[in-house]
């Protein structure tokens, strides 16, 4: 869920990483996956099993949304660039846990990507 306020805080290449971040979570599955591995049913208390497997797939949501920004026409690099920017104010809540990865790592986790050349 993106809510009306984080909309109206961002620029559109910012929104642009939001929105490939959330759809790779559908396209790749990951919330039937989290609930069927017993770790997407929890809200509050999770154990580190649970941590390690939201985390991968936040990890997987980060890769695969360059490929959906590259296939949109946007220049993958905005992802990086928005984690090492107005990204970083996400780290503040929610971002903090260990089920995400810091905001710096993910921009040189999608740094390493692009970098890879996988996405051409």
């Amino acid at each position: 869920q993106i809510s009306s306020a984080f909309l109206a805080s961002f620029d559109d290449d910012a929104l642009a990483v939001a929105f490939a971040h959330e759809l790779s979570h559908t396209i790749l599955g990951h919330r039937i996956w989290l609930e069927q591995s017993g770790a997407g049913n929890r809200r509050v208390t999770r154990t580190a099993r649970d941590r390690k497997l939201i985390r991968q797939a936040e990890d997987e949501a980060d890769r695969f949304s360059l490929r959906l920004l590259a296939s949109a026409g946007y220049d993958p690099a905005i992802a990086p660039r928005f984690w090492r920017t107005s990204g970083k104010r996400l780290g503040q809540g929610i971002f903090r846990s260990r089920t995400h990865a810091s905001a710096h790592k993910r921009a040189d986790a999608m740094e390493a990507e692009i970098a890879s050349g996988l996405l051409r």
